[in-house]
């Protein structure tokens, strides 16, 4: 945006230019975060239920880059451990590092067949899966368990029967992965279309959703100079890392 200045003001043009610049970008941040708000208000709704569906729903929530140009759901959503996992309808995968990466060589795993010991330098994706798939790795990871837990022992990796496996850089839902099986309805999972019907709402609500008087007043104060509000931010390097941390977690 280029503005020139005629007449005897005084003032310093380089610094007017640049708040006018950034009133005219907070305008658009207002607008921007309205209509991703509303959408994200229209996936919620259509995703109801528990397990799986819960743990998505959670982690969907707005998100939006520091200088506000763009927003976004993470496509991988840090949990506290795997026991908020449904062990009939998930299996996880470690990262082929550190102490990962010896139960990495026989991935997935049912979780609740991981061996609970701490897993130091490793991390672990879980991901949905139906119960006919969970229960043939089940089957094949009972061949392989003997081996792993001989591994662990020579390795000195203590594993505690009465506690949970936890691993040393964190448990991530593929949330990427649940949305396009949701949305797609690959086989063994319903259909739960939700994206497709938010982006439609957005072309038929977008000018009633901008017209709506709290915006206007926010509008009105970042004109005025007022700074938006905080929110959750994530980088570009953070979604990059997410995304390799999936990659080579998951073949």
């Amino acid at each position: 945006m280029t503005i020139s200045l005629t007449g005897g003001w005084k003032g310093d043009a380089k610094n007017l230019k640049k708040d006018l610049k950034r009133r005219l970008e907070n305008v658009g941040r207002e607008l921007g975060r309205q209509v991703a708000t509303q959408t994200t208000r229209i996936v919620h709704k259509r995703l109801k239920g528990s397990g799986w569906i819960k743990i998505y729903r959670d982690a969907i929530f707005y998100r939006e880059t520091p200088d506000g140009a763009e927003w976004a759901v993470a496509g991988l959503s840090q949990e506290e451990g795997l026991s908020r996992f449904p062990a009939t309808t998930s299996l996880a995968s470690f990262t082929p590092a550190g102490d990962g990466r010896w139960p990495a060589e026989y991935n997935p795993w049912p979780i609740d067949m991981i061996p609970p010991a701490y897993y130091r330098g490793s991390s672990i994706i879980v991901r949905n899966a139906s119960e006919s798939a969970v229960e043939g790795y089940r089957d094949a990871r009972s061949r392989n368990l003997p081996t792993l837990l001989d591994v662990l022992a020579e390795r000195g990796i203590m594993v505690n029967d009465g506690g949970f496996p936890v691993a040393d850089n964190g448990v991530f839902a593929d949330i990427a992965y649940l949305a396009r099986r949701l949305e797609l309805g690959y086989p063994g999972f319903a259909r739960v279309p939700h994206w497709g019907p938010a982006a439609s709402a957005v072309k038929s609500s977008i000018n009633g959703w901008l017209s709506e008087p709290k915006l206007l007043r926010l509008v009105d104060d970042a004109i005025k100079g007022a700074e938006p509000k905080q929110v959750p931010q994530m980088t570009k390097a953070e979604s990059s890392d997410l995304a390799r941390l999936r990659e080579a977690t998951w073949p």
